[in-house]
């Protein structure tokens, strides 16, 4: 298991660079192209978005749905041809790699599975896990064997029945969310799905990524502070993400920023530095791509506390009268600044996000070691 895993994480690492293009067009359609984007809305340009940048905001979504399936479909393959280039050559390398990558291509085949991580390591799991388990002149029968059910099962649920276990999977628990928590014990429950899923790559539910207004939780905290009544829900989810998602679920920027603490006296790889200005806007994918956090069970314990401790933090703050965040912000704002700007009581939460920034650090420092020990840096 821990081989495929490095495999993975290899073939990710090579495919850093195309990952880094993706993101930073999926940051800059984001922030500039969306009627509802950051830039869009504080630069009062937004209501001509839709007539301007209609027909560029289709093409970029369509080149970032197919950018990302290719993505995928070469770091499975690439993983297949490490893990098996001493058990397969010639021909029977090539017809196995081709069916692979057909396979792939069908398993991507759908927007539900956009940016979702978990989908490459299952595969290469789905693939490897049997080939092991047989003799080795038994071995290419039973990869083209398994790739072939795969591929079944994927033209079967994909093509024909229009269906996808990862879109459903995230409708379900958007159904679970709700009407949003209403309770802290309730967002502490949620905060562990999001960090949970991001780890394991499953990073496609809104309400649970990021601050969701349309909650009904949410909107009825609105409601009452533009009555000037008291705040029905002070700890659901929407306040509360003002201290729990820095750079996404996970607290992905903490984690960037102790890594470049601990590396400051030595040369930052420059595929490593564009990852900062993503990861400040919550998009962590190329992070991911270039250090090994995915799956890694020390990474995620740590996640877990620092958000938790966060969450304790944010909610006695909140409970000692700190103006909570209720208010609407642009979509692509990133989650350091939304407490400011939805409780309209920016300077505070500077000082709040700084003093929690710093916290975190601390609580990451020891994993963050082993991340450079590890090797597994790309391009460092």
């Amino acid at each position: 298991m821990k081989e495929n895993i490095q495999a993975v994480r290899r073939a990710m690492q090579q495919m850093l660079p195309l990952v880094l293009m993706l993101t930073w067009l999926y940051l800059l359609q984001q922030l500039f192209l969306r009627p509802d984007g950051y830039f869009a809305v504080t630069l009062g340009y937004g209501r001509n978005v839709i007539p301007a940048f209609g027909e560029i905001n289709r093409v970029v979504t369509l080149f970032l749905d197919k950018g990302f399936q290719i993505m995928g479909v070469l770091v499975i393959v690439l993983a297949i041809q490490k893990r098996l280039q001493d058990e397969f050559q010639g021909h029977q390398q090539t017809i196995l790699l081709s069916l692979v990558t057909l396979v792939s291509w069908q398993m991507l085949n759908t927007t539900a599975s956009l940016m979702n991580l978990a989908v490459l390591p299952l595969m290469v799991f789905a693939i490897m896990v049997p080939v092991q388990l047989v003799k080795p002149r038994h071995r290419y029968l039973v990869a083209i064997v398994v790739t072939l059910i795969i591929g079944a099962y994927a033209v079967t649920l994909h093509s024909w029945l229009k269906l996808s276990l990862f879109g459903l999977m995230q409708q379900g628990l958007i159904t679970l969310i709700g009407d949003g928590s209403t309770d802290l014990w309730q967002t502490w429950l949620w905060v562990l799905v999001a960090v949970f899923g991001n780890w394991f790559g499953l990073n496609a539910v809104a309400g649970v990524i990021r601050p969701d207004i349309s909650a009904t939780a949410a909107n009825e905290n609105l409601v009452a502070a533009l009555q000037h009544q008291t705040i029905p829900h002070v700890f659901s989810l929407y306040p509360l993400s003002a201290f729990v998602w820095f750079g996404g679920a996970g607290l992905m920027l903490a984690l960037l920023i102790t890594y470049l603490i601990q590396a400051r006296n030595k040369p930052l790889p420059l595929l490593l530095i564009l990852t900062i200005i993503p990861t400040f806007f919550d998009q962590w994918w190329a992070l991911a791509f270039a250090l090994p956090i995915m799956w890694n069970w020390r990474v995620l314990r740590t996640m877990i506390i620092a958000s938790t401790v966060n969450l304790g933090i944010g909610a006695l703050l909140l409970a000692v009268h700190l103006a909570p965040a209720v208010y609407w912000v642009p979509s692509g704002t990133p989650t350091i600044l939304f407490g400011g700007l939805a409780s309209h009581n920016m300077w505070l939460y500077i000082l709040v996000t700084i003093g929690l920034l710093a916290l975190d650090v601390v609580i990451f420092w020891r994993v963050v070691q082993e991340l450079h020990k590890s090797g597994e840096v790309a391009y460092a």
